[in-house]
C-alpha cells in the first residue's frame, strides 16, 4: 500500500522547492524561513521591501510554492502563529533588542497571576489535595518543557507520600509504564502550549482505568481531557518565550493544600528523609 503524503507546512513547502527558486525568490524565502510569523500581518508590498526585491518576484515565490495567492500564504502564516511556535512568534525588528525593562516584566507576571488565582477555586485545590492524599499511587505527567514543571511536582511529592511516579521516562513506552494504573489512583498532567498529541489518548486511558484527574493547563487549552479537575494559568508574554510563573505558582499551591493534608504520616516521612541525609552525609551546612 503506498504511503499517503502528508500536506506540507508552509516551511516545509518552502524547504521542499528552495533550490528551484531564482535568487530573487530566494530572498524572499529567507525572510519567511528566519521570520515566518512576519508575514501574518505585512502585505505583500513589505515583505518585498525586507526581502530587497520586487512584488513580482514575491508573486512568483507564492505560485512555485504551490499557493494560489498571497493571502493564502499568509492564512498558513497566522496558523503556524495559533501554534505558539516560538519561531513563528519571533518578529524581525525585535531581534537584538531587549524587550522593555524589569519593571515592566514584574508588572507582567503580576498581571498573570492575577488572571491565573482569579480562575482557581479552592473547593478544587482541597478536592485534588484530598484525592492525591487518598490515592494509592500518584502519577505526574508532563512532555516538553511541561516535564520539567511535572518532575519538580514529582520531586516535591516524593517528600510528603510514597507511590509517587514521573511519565514518560526515558527507555520505556507508555504501555509498560502505565500498566499498573487503576481505581484509587491519581494523576496529574501539566499540559502546556504546544502539546504533543499522544497525551489526549495517554490521559484518555489512564481516565478509563479508573484513575482521578487533575490537569494544569495554560489559557491556550481548550479541552479537558475528561478531567476531574483543569487549571488554567496565564503564560504568555510579548516576546516569543512564555513565562511559566504562575504554573509554578500553582504547582505549590496543590502541593500546599496536600502537605497541609498529609499530616503526621508526612512528618514521619520528613524525619525519616533527614535521617537518612545525615547518615549517608549527603548534604552540606
Amino acid at each position: 500500500m503506498r504511503t499517503r503524503k502528508p500536506v506540507l507546512s508552509l516551511l516545509g513547502r518552502i524547504r521542499e522547492r528552495y533550490a528551484d527558486l531564482r535568487p530573487s525568490e530566494q530572498r524572499v524565502a529567507d525572510v519567511i524561513l528566519n521570520f515566518p510569523g512576519q508575514i501574518a500581518s505585512y502585505s505583500a508590498n513589505e515583505l518585498a521591501e525586507m526581502a530587497k526585491t520586487s512584488n513580482a518576484a514575491v508573486s512568483r515565490f507564492v505560485h512555485r510554492i504551490g499557493l494560489k495567492n498571497y493571502e493564502e500564504m499568509r492564512r498558513m502564516s497566522r496558523e503556524g502563529i495559533d501554534t505558539g511556535s516560538p519561531h513563528f512568534l519571533l518578529q524581525h525588528d525585535l531581534v537584538g533588542k531587549r524587550d522593555h525593562g524589569t519593571s515592566f516584566h514584574l508588572d507582567a507576571v503580576i498581571t498573570q497571576l492575577r488572571r491565573t488565582f482569579e480562575g482557581l477555586a479552592d473547593s478544587d485545590l482541597e478536592k485534588v489535595a484530598e484525592a492525591t492524599n487518598k490515592a494509592k499511587r500518584v502519577w505526574m505527567i508532563g512532555f516538553r518543557h511541561a516535564y520539567f514543571i511535572a518532575a519538580y511536582l514529582h520531586w516535591r511529592l516524593g517528600h510528603i507520600r510514597e507511590n509517587v511516579h514521573l511519565l514518560p521516562r526515558g527507555g520505556s513506552t507508555m504501555g509498560e509504564l502505565i500498566t499498573d494504573v487503576g481505581g484509587g489512583d491519581m494523576v496529574i498532567a501539566v499540559a502546556l502550549r504546544r502539546r504533543p498529541q499522544a497525551l489526549s489518548g495517554l490521559l484518555e486511558t489512564m481516565r478509563g482505568s479508573g484513575a482521578s484527574l487533575a490537569v494544569i493547563g495554560d489559557f491556550s487549552l481548550t479541552e479537558d481531557y475528561i478531567a476531574d479537575w483543569v487549571f488554567r494559568c496565564d503564560t504568555r508574554t510579548s516576546t516569543p518565550i512564555d513565562n511559566h510563573v504562575s504554573v509554578l505558582a500553582v504547582a505549590q499551591l496543590i502541593l500546599d493544600r496536600i502537605l497541609a493534608g498529609a499530616g503526621e504520616a508526612a512528618a514521619r516521612r520528613f524525619a525519616r528523609i533527614d535521617e537518612l541525609h545525615e547518615e549517608l552525609g549527603e548534604l552540606g551546612s
